[in-house]
């Protein structure tokens, strides 16, 4: 294609005509654009993060020092919008520059200007959010590997995305004739799917994860049944015979085979509840402190485990109450 000298318009090399400029296809390609960046770049740093978090633990808050570990979830989240928004980011960019090489796109108005400088503006505010933050942290006393390298991390993804647009703005033909677009989108596609890759190292196995789902229901059923236990005793003034005793309540059984669970009156105001469970959860209990408090022992083996409970005649402080979060089962 070629410029009409006369009319100032795009004209195709063949026949002369001008090359129609697509408004809003244009301005769905740069919001697309813009929207699978942001999937991709929060979703690599919130790896990044994840990475820091299983390696360097230690964090200072005004409550002291804590071990704060991974999160298995953010890791899974971090790697659907990686693997669902990194390659429609790549269409988007393949469509634009197609579009600028064929000038369907005006690369001196109009819709690529307002989203590339959207673009720079919340960079910029980013990198400067970072950058108070880390001089507040220092300041409270958090000067520690872990903070350093989240700090870093924010600025090399701010600062690789804020070069890009800052030369693509400055090019006069949007680096439509130069090798840096490819040269990027190589690098990046390296950063993501390793970033992927070593996620997957730290997530549990889909049937993992399942299993655990379903030992958290377990978990959350025998609390229930605690509950319930307890508030008999306060009615009644006597323990249950047997689970059946709390209707009318809602007792719940195993949530994968759909037998009882086990309980035995050991004593005048003292029981046990037993469920068979089918991973440990110590280690996890471990990483997630905030959690599993230790006033509440639920923490079990794989297999046949037992818990021994004294009835508590007073309402229990609800604070005190395990948050346990429940995980889906399909």
């Amino acid at each position: 294609m070629d410029m009409n000298p006369t009319t100032g318009s795009a004209t195709n090399s063949g026949g002369g005509e001008p090359a129609k400029q697509h408004g809003a296809k244009t301005m769905f390609w740069y919001l697309g654009l813009f929207l699978t960046l942001s999937i991709t770049a929060f979703a690599t740093g919130a790896m990044w993060f994840q990475f820091i978090n299983k390696f360097f633990p230690t964090v200072v808050t005004d409550y002291g020092v804590q071990l704060r570990s991974l999160s298995q979830d953010m890791v899974k989240n971090s790697i659907a919008a990686m693997i669902v928004g990194t390659p429609v980011f790549f269409l988007f960019s393949w469509l634009i520059r197609r579009g600028v090489k064929q000038s369907t796109v005006n690369t001196q108005k109009g819709v690529r200007l307002w989203i590339s400088y959207l673009i720079l503006f919340i960079v910029v505010a980013v990198a400067l959010g970072d950058l108070i933050a880390s001089i507040f942290t220092f300041l409270n006393g958090d000067f520690t590997t872990r903070f350093l390298l989240k700090s870093l991390a924010i600025l090399v993804i701010a600062g690789w995305i804020f070069t890009y647009f800052w030369l693509e703005l400055r090019s006069n033909d949007a680096l439509a004739h130069s090798p840096f677009p490819r040269l990027t989108a190589i690098i990046t596609a390296v950063v993501v799917i390793a970033s992927i890759a070593g996620g997957f190292f730290l997530i549990d196995s889909p049937q993992v994860a399942r299993a655990k789902s379903f030992d958290q229901r377990r978990v959350n059923d025998l609390y229930n049944i605690r509950w319930q236990i307890d508030d008999f005793y306060r009615q009644n003034k006597k323990m249950p015979s047997d689970l059946n005793e709390l209707n009318p309540y809602q007792v719940a059984a195993d949530p994968k085979t759909n037998e009882p669970y086990q309980y035995e009156p050991t004593g005048e105001q003292a029981y046990q509840l037993c469920a068979n469970f089918e991973t440990s959860n110590r280690q996890e209990t471990k990483e997630n402190r905030d959690l599993y408090p230790t006033t509440d022992s639920f923490i079990h083996d794989s297999g046949q485990t037992c818990f021994d409970f004294q009835i508590t005649e007073n309402d229990p402080d609800t604070s005190s109450k395990p948050i346990i979060p429940n995980r889906p089962i399909d």
